[in-house]
């Protein structure tokens, strides 16, 4: 598969990339940077479906930040909503209005009183306390992950090892049991393939995962409210939080608990040994792996943009916003701005001011499962880079799939190499 063709014209490629064609997604970077360097802002289409992209790394902060101008509802709301509404058939509309009523319901996509409340529940699974106490059981289960697979012949370490680990990781968390673990994963991606989509399509098969998925946390919910305990989710059942509320922020947490975070360790190992040099680095200093996860990060940016809804008429340059006008803060693009991050394509490990980087947004909205997905991809980097230093990638031909807001690689094989003591 070949990236877009540099010969289409830069909205023809747009849309593209915004409605998920796997050629678009496949390097979306060359496009952000072409954006950025237009100007502060760019109009992508007309009437109702119009928006408003923003690239640099001042712009985007400031719209991921201020919440008071621009609205966390742009998902579920706004005049490009309608006008994607106006273009799905009947089934498709049926699929999309269910799905963005219940993700409505995530801590994510709500602002003001309701985020607060949503947040303060979703924010018991992931107290610094919590999170410390995991670095021990995330090693032992990526040592078990690790210790069957083969050393000579290429293996998929997505399917091994990039979704399995954050997946597991999530469901110890939630008391899911681990043989549940593949069928979450097949109504995640579902999900996520119509997180910021605007046609019908992806919504369907959406639709009927969502159905399970609620069916399952249902499930959960019901068995923990039979017995007492102070497991996580007897806490969590203890929020001020409607059955609805609860169970979305059940899926959001075992969504998201897993799928940027699985982009994050698996497009981070393509950068990792596409840099031998960088790979060699990290595997004699250790102490370099939280600075290499800042980075991957940066370069990555799993969540690559962030929708808002100007609440109020303002301006980036020359460009004006209007109230109810939709804004993609692209954090892809603000994370390779050469103004903050000098040579902003190289993977750099030491690269100084990286507390600056996006990936995880900024100020009230700033992703709580963030400290997590850290203490993840530093384990999977440090004992990775320290095992195998001869791995290396078994192909260069990477297939990627999802939606522009979600994009992840169908699969990455690599070759591990002969594992040190």
């Amino acid at each position: 598969m070949t990236a877009i063709l540099a010969g289409e014209p830069l909205d023809e490629r747009l849309d593209a990339l915004l409605a998920g064609r796997p050629d678009a997604l496949l390097e979306p970077f060359a496009l952000y940077r072409e954006l950025r360097e237009r100007g502060r802002a760019h109009v992508q289409g007309q009437g109702q479906g119009q928006v408003i992209l923003v690239t640099h790394y001042e712009d985007v902060k400031l719209v991921v930040r201020d919440a008071e101008r621009f609205s966390n509802l742009a998902l579920v709301a706004g005049p490009r909503i309608d006008e994607a509404r106006t273009q799905m058939a009947d089934n498709e509309l049926v699929a999309f209005d269910d799905v963005t009523a219940f993700c409505a319901n995530f801590p994510s996509r709500a602002d003001g009183a309701q985020h607060i409340r949503l947040r303060s529940a979703a924010h018991r699974a992931f107290t610094p306390g919590r999170i410390a106490a995991m670095e021990q059981p995330i090693r032992e289960l990526l040592d078990r992950l690790l210790a069957p697979l083969s050393t000579d012949e290429p293996i998929d370490f997505i399917e091994k090892v990039a979704f399995r680990l954050p997946l597991l990781v999530v469901a110890d968390l939630l008391g899911v049991p681990h043989e549940d673990a593949e069928m979450i994963h097949r109504w995640s991606i579902a999900l996520g393939a119509s997180t910021g989509a605007t046609v019908g399509e992806p919504f369907l098969a959406a639709q009927g995962s969502l159905e399970e998925f609620r069916g399952y946390v249902d499930l959960l919910i019901e068995r923990s409210r039979e017995r007492t305990g102070t497991d996580l989710v007897s806490l969590m059942l203890g929020a001020d939080l409607t059955h609805d509320e609860l169970a979305a922020l059940f899926v959001q947490i075992l969504f998201a608990g897993h799928e940027t975070t699985t982009t994050l360790i698996s497009a981070g190992l393509v950068e990792l040994l596409g840099a031998p040099d960088q790979w060699r680095a990290l595997g004699r200093e250790p102490t370099l792996a939280p600075n290499a996860v800042e980075e991957l990060l940066r370069l990555v940016s799993p969540s690559q943009f962030i929708s808002r809804l100007a609440v109020v008429d303002t301006k980036f340059g020359d460009t004006h916003v209007r109230e109810g006008t939709t804004v993609l803060a692209v954090l892809a693009a603000a994370n390779r701005d050469p103004e903050v991050f000098p040579e902003p394509d190289r993977l750099d490990l030491r690269r100084p001011d990286l507390a600056k980087q996006l990936a995880f947004g900024f100020g009230p909205h700033f992703c709580l499962g963030g400290p997590l997905a850290r203490l993840e991809a530093r384990i999977v980097f440090e004992e990775l880079s320290r095992r195998y230093p001869d791995a290396s990638l078994a192909s260069d031909k990477l297939e990627w799939t999802g939606s522009a807001m979600l994009r992840r690689l169908v699969d990455l094989l690599v070759r591990l190499g002969t594992r040190r003591p």
